[in-house]
């Protein structure tokens, strides 16, 4: 149809404290590159996205005037984030050496394993049986 509007993407945008420590965590615990990142002139990190292959992740920093709050300051967080590897007890070990916490422990069937990353930003389930290629 002439004139349609097509989506070329849909991704997470997570707001939190520390977008560096998030950005720095995602790296090291995923392999994420920083493909993007926009710093307003007061120092906020406004937007930071993450590629992960095909797949993409926001950050932004807190700012509560905006009305842009991190878990930390609303008590948890509504979002979760599915992940599914070819090799998902490597994924958790990776998550979990580099600061994530255990916040539901594997219950031995899939999406039973949660992880709190450091900077708080989302509790990823990880499925305890491999599904697919991330």
């Amino acid at each position: 149809m002439p004139g349609e509007t097509t989506l070329t993407a849909v991704f997470a945008r997570l707001i939190v404290q520390d977008v560096d420590a998030a950005i720095a965590f995602y790296q090291a615990a995923l392999g994420a590159d920083l493909l993007e990142r926009h710093d307003e002139a007061d120092g906020i990190v406004g937007f930071a996205k993450l590629g992960l292959g095909d797949i993409r992740l926001a950050l932004s920093e807190e700012v509560a005037e905006w009305g842009w709050l991190s878990p930390q300051t609303l008590g948890g967080s509504p979002v979760l984030i599915q992940i599914e590897a070819s090799d998902s007890a490597a994924i958790v070990d990776r998550m979990t050496a580099e600061g994530a916490e255990t916040v539901i422990p594997g219950q031995g069937s899939p999406v039973q394993q949660a992880r709190r990353t450091p900077a708080r930003s989302i509790r990823p389930s990880v499925d305890t049986e491999p599904r697919g290629a991330v």
